[in-house]
């Protein structure tokens, strides 16, 4: 058992499956983790926001690299360790108090800070079914979507395919039925219209190519269909922030408007470059709450949109953005020509309103260790074993290398603050204070970080699985 000084104590022998699962992503999406431009690294970006206490701090959630945050607009980011998670699919800053920041990811439940992003927890209780039994573990939710009540304090939504709701600001949450005939509907999209409106739309979904769009007008407690939906999947449902009746949704074929509460739509698509039969994925919609008509359409591989007539036309906006796939934008709330881009290699800046984009995504270039996270451990059959470790930092390269107490060790960077380490058996043989250090390519050298390694619990077996000398088991304590 190993933990660093920090509060939280670890456990070296807690099995992560999910942790192997990572390492296969690392060969499929080994080419998103290459050098950028200026010796940037590529990561993909899910979710960005805007801080609403300091338009400054932004907050990134990201596919491998956890959730990471830049405190000075955009020009340098680190990852956070508290949240202890590494994929961040949605954010949500609580309108009705912004001390309070909520995460959603993909497979590993959801998380909060109550203190404006110095500590975080995990808020998962009534959320997720039992843990899963054989390796892989699928049977998690993957939370693409979040959204709070302002017209009733502490009540917060994640759309999951089942949609939750916590009447508690996150420490329990309950599965909603949105459908009054009681069937199976996948939400897709989550979107609540604060008060005096104070109106909830979910989109949802159900085999074979249904489509429609819930409405509660009672936080919640009863809800309807509308009348018609957009005829196709919806990944982005927004408001007008001059009129509470007209809504946007981006959809797998483009933008669709309706202007009477979600009843009847249509496609409000004239500049959007669709053509049919293809698809013109809409992945997310932001509406300038400043500039009330102006709109960002987040379009994949066709990168960005701006529309500044509530919808009825859009223009291209990628300048800088060639090549890029855009996943969501952010808008800061004090300057309207300030907009931030969430793509496939980092985060990209606007300041004049779209109309030029810039790459700052800048993780540093000496190797600082911020933490460290424990990843199981491993036996093989010709009598060897060890531990699994992966070191969180910033600054690192492709080809970093830990030491253990001054001795590299077998080293693989699998995402741009990631590294994963194979600790030997003797490493942690010995309860004591050891240091580690990351040493670059260019022989940058990180400074000494604590590693503290204590008496660890008699380990099981648990799911054999192959490796090359011989036959690899993962282990955690027994209970």
């Amino acid at each position: 058992m190993f933990r660093h000084v920090e509060p939280c104590t670890l456990s070296l022998m807690r099995c992560r499956i999910r942790t192997l699962t990572l390492l296969a992503g690392f060969v499929v999406l080994g080419g998103q983790v290459v050098a950028a431009d200026q010796g940037a690294c590529a990561t993909l970006v899910l979710t960005i926001k805007v801080d609403p206490r300091d338009h400054r701090v932004l907050y990134a959630g990201t596919e491998l690299d956890g959730l990471l945050r830049s405190t000075d607009g955009g020009a340098s980011w680190a990852p956070l360790i508290g949240p202890r998670v590494e994929s961040v699919s949605a954010l949500l800053f609580d309108p009705t108090d912004n001390l309070s920041v909520y995460g959603a990811t993909y497979g590993e439940y959801l998380f909060k800070s109550s203190d404006g992003g110095t500590t975080w927890e995990h808020r998962s209780r009534g959320l997720v079914p039992p843990p899963c039994g054989p390796f892989p573990c699928i049977n998690t939710p993957e939370f693409h979507g979040l959204a709070a009540d302002p017209g009733a304090p502490s009540m917060v939504y994640a759309a999951a395919a089942s949609l939750y709701r916590s009447q508690d600001g996150g420490a329990n949450w309950d599965r909603v039925s949105f459908s009054p005939s009681g069937e199976q509907w996948f939400a897709s999209a989550i979107l609540v219209v604060p008060p005096p409106d104070s109106a909830i739309y979910v989109a949802a979904d159900v085999l074979p190519n249904q489509y429609a769009i819930f409405r509660s007008a009672d936080h919640g407690a009863t809800w309807s269909a509308t009348a018609q939906a957009p005829p196709t999947q919806v990944f982005s449902l927004a408001v007008d922030r001059s009129n509470p009746a007209v809504l946007y949704a981006g959809t797998t074929q483009g933008v669709f408007k309706s202007a009477d509460r979600g009843e009847h739509w249509r496609p409000s698509n004239a500049g959007l470059p669709i053509r049919q039969p293809y698809q013109f994925p809409v992945l997310d919609l932001t509406s300038d709450s400043n500039e009330p008509g102006t709109l960002y359409a987040s379009a994949d591989f066709y990168r960005i949109f701006k529309s500044t007539d509530h919808g009825e036309s859009w223009m291209s906006s990628q300048q800088g953005l060639v090549g890029e796939k855009v996943n969501a934008t952010a808008i800061d709330p004090t300057d309207s020509s300030v907009v931030y881009a969430a793509t496939w290699s980092g985060v990209f800046r606007s300041s004049d309103g779209g109309a030029n984009w810039q790459r700052t995504f800048a993780l540093g270039a000496t190797p600082t260790i911020l933490g460290t996270e424990p990843a199981g451990g491993w036996s093989s059959s010709d009598g060897s074993s060890g531990s699994f470790l992966i070191v969180i930092g910033k600054g690192l390269d492709a080809g970093s290398v830990l030491s253990f107490n001054g001795s590299p060790r077998k080293t693989t960077r699998f995402s741009c603050t990631r590294l994963f380490v194979d600790l030997p058996s003797d490493d942690t043989a010995r309860p004591g204070l050891a240091w580690l250090t990351v040493t670059n390519s260019d022989g940058a050298r990180s400074d000494p970080f604590p590693f503290v390694i204590e008496p660890a619990l008699p380990a099981r077996t648990v799911n054999p699985v192959s490796a090359p000398h011989g036959t690899l088991r993962l282990v955690q304590p027994r209970r």
